[in-house]
């Protein structure tokens, strides 16, 4: 193992403390991915970070209340299905009336989809459908991506933690530095 990925190996909390608190479903997937990346096995590694970012997804999708047709699962739905769906629900929340915590609701999920974008046709398409393999650097950006992704939601959802449909009141708006 090289020492610039040593931290990577058996590393649970690889996405941080938050992370792996809120969600215990990817908590397999990103121990994996980090060991994948010690030992440079950088596409398998992107194969579970894609993992850890499903579970993340199928959070946010719960937190939007997300319907799909015919009752389906979301445990059985696409990505691309699942996406639509959310993009709707973002853009639901920009007609709710202007607050502050309208505001705070809208860059919570505009900053998470921005991350799902950010790496699904990079990595998630491309790799499910055996159309790229991943070389370190690659791998670290996913990483990144994801972990950020992941970070983002664990500000405030989590596996059983949803909010509310429209964020009311103070307690919504937080004043970044």
């Amino acid at each position: 193992i090289r020492p610039d990925r040593a931290d990577c190996a058996e590393a649970a909390k690889l996405f941080g403390e938050k992370v792996y608190c809120a969600f215990k479903s990817a908590r397999y997937d990103v121990k994996e991915a980090g060991n994948c990346l010690a030992i440079e096995a950088n596409t398998a590694a992107v194969f579970h970070l894609m993992r850890a970012a499903e579970y993340g997804l199928r959070a946010l999708a719960l937190d939007r209340r997300v319907k799909l047709a015919k009752k389906a699962s979301l445990d059985l739905a696409t990505w691309e299905t699942i996406i639509r769906e959310l993009e709707a629900a973002e853009t639901a929340i920009q007609n709710y009336p202007r607050t502050l915590a309208r505001e705070a609701q809208l860059d919570f999920y505009h900053g998470a989809m921005m991350e799902v974008k950010r790496f699904k046709n990079k990595f998630r398409n491309r790799l499910m459908h055996t159309r790229a393999e991943y070389d370190r650097d690659q791998a670290h950006s996913a990483l990144t991506h994801v972990r950020d992704f992941m970070k983002i939601l664990a500000t405030q959802i989590s596996d059983t933690k949803r909010t509310p449909r429209i964020w009311k009141g103070k307690r919504w708006v937080t004043i970044e530095p």
